[in-house]
């Protein structure tokens, strides 16, 4: 696989100045209904911010120096949290439903928006802080926005990312709010417009096994096709259609943020604490922003293990003991490893390596998974040397129920297939055998259909 499949935009973790491209936005702007907008540090009032090291460089294109295979730093810290390893690593991705602007709230003078960016001990790249809590839909924003990027070729212009590359992919540690990514181009010069796409992060269940925080560690992909046209300002003289904005693909390319807004963290209406809370906390870590290549098949096949559940719940995953353990609501599994009675036994025992081929089989797809390469994991039962002739009879799903011993041939012709078809693109299945008396079709027709059937994990 080519290193080009994935390339590095801003490494926070390893690059001092990928971090310091990167500052709390407070520029004054106005916006379409007029009204003065102190940034996004706080709508209408003054902002209390810290930004953090700032630099006057401008970021020149790309790099291609990615090492693949990498280790992420799980843990992360800020202030007294500390984030446990046990996380699990999920996309996340959805398109800005509304391009209307939103109007900001007009703050009392002596109210300020709380907001920080900075580096935690992990060196990832932290946009932390709290915003006051939106009122009848209006709500207070925030951001941070990149230094400005240009071309190699041409100066005047942003970075291109068109060519070959179909979006972002972005590592980060979040609290299950939902935020934006925003792209500004020479439509923001000229007509006040940004492209931009809401995303969605997620968070922990609970707090177990010593984790301190919900906040939880994934990889977001943000497609260039969901960054939506958007109005944030109003240009003088310009005459703003929408309808005619010729669509994002990674053209010109000037700056690069990330917003929080309170209007799209709205504390739910039964919530019993509501009518207390003042203030909406948030938290964004960022380990990189990478660029994922265009490919309409998958480019990477890559064969697992049926016994991995189909879905691994916060705390079944231990690092410490390269296990997976039995479902954490007490759920009887068959594909599962070992309880917490086997992990004391294991760690009694460190020589006793069973269960760890499984564990490094779940590592291997989670590392596939945040790669930014596309993917098709495929879970396979046992094997069998039976004859290859009934192929009409292989199952693909994505359940883990009723699974039967397959041929090797079965599995090479699947791998064969997979690296063929656009269907096969970012899902992970399992396979096996049908139950007798499936209607025979030829190889070919039976796995096509049957990848189409497949949900895309990304």
């Amino acid at each position: 696989t080519p290193k080009a499949a994935k390339r590095s935009l801003f490494k926070f973790q390893d690059r001092e100045e990928d971090y310091n491209l990167f500052t709390i936005h407070v520029d004054e702007e106005v916006n379409v209904n007029g009204n003065v907008k102190s940034g996004d540090a706080g709508a209408g009032g003054s902002a209390d911010v810290s930004a953090g090291r700032k630099s006057g460089k401008t970021y020149n294109d790309y790099d291609n120096n990615d090492a693949y295979g990498s280790e992420d730093n799980y843990d992360d810290v800020y202030g007294s949290d500390d984030y446990d390893s046990n996380d699990d690593y999920d996309n996340a991705e959805s398109a800005v439903q509304s391009t209307k602007p939103k109007p900001t709230k007009s703050l009392s003078s002596t109210v300020k928006s709380q907001v920080t960016w900075m580096k935690n001990k992990f060196n990832h790249g932290v946009f932390v802080g709290k915003l006051p809590i939106a009122v009848n839909g209006v709500g207070s924003e925030a951001s941070i926005i990149s230094s400005r990027l240009r071309s190699r070729d041409d100066p005047e212009k942003g970075t291109d990312l068109s060519n070959g590359f179909a979006g972002f992919v972005c590592r980060m540690c979040a609290d299950g709010k939902t935020y934006q990514a925003y792209i500004r181009t020479s439509e923001y010069e000229s007509n006040g417009i940004e492209f931009v796409c809401a995303f969605e992060t997620e968070m922990k269940s609970s707090l177990s096994d010593g984790n301190k925080s919900l906040n939880k560690f994934q990889t977001v992909r943000l497609p260039f096709s969901k960054f939506k046209p958007t109005v944030r300002r109003t240009v003088p003289g310009a005459q703003v259609d929408l309808s005619s904005v010729k669509p994002f693909v990674g053209r010109d390319v000037k700056q690069i943020g990330f917003r929080v807004d309170s209007a799209d963290n709205v504390l739910a209406k039964n919530d019993p604490n509501k009518a207390r809370y003042k203030w909406m906390s948030f938290y964004i870590a960022f380990c990189y922003i990478k660029v994922y290549r265009s490919q309409p098949e998958p480019e990477f096949v890559y064969l697992s293990d049926a016994r991995i559940p189909a879905e691994v719940k916060n705390g079944m995953v231990r690092h410490d003991l390269k296990r997976i353990l039995s479902d954490s609501d007490g759920e009887e599994v068959e594909s599962l490893l070992i309880n917490e009675e086997e992990a004391k036994r294991v760690l009694q025992n460190p020589k006793d390596r069973s269960g760890e081929e499984l564990y490094y089989k779940y590592r291997g797809e989670e590392i596939l998974k945040n790669s930014g390469l596309q993917y098709s994991i495929i879970r396979v039962p046992s094997l069998n040397e039976l004859p290859s002739g009934e192929f009409s009879t292989i199952q693909l799903k994505q359940s883990n129920e009723d699974l039967a011993a397959v041929s090797r041939a079965e599995v090479a012709a699947v791998c064969v297939s997979a690296l063929l078809d656009p269907q096969a693109r970012n899902v992970c299945f399992y396979l096996s055998k049908a139950k007798p008396g499936a209607r025979i079709m030829s190889i070919d027709e039976k796995i096509s259909n049957q990848f189409e059937a497949l949900v895309p994990e990304t």
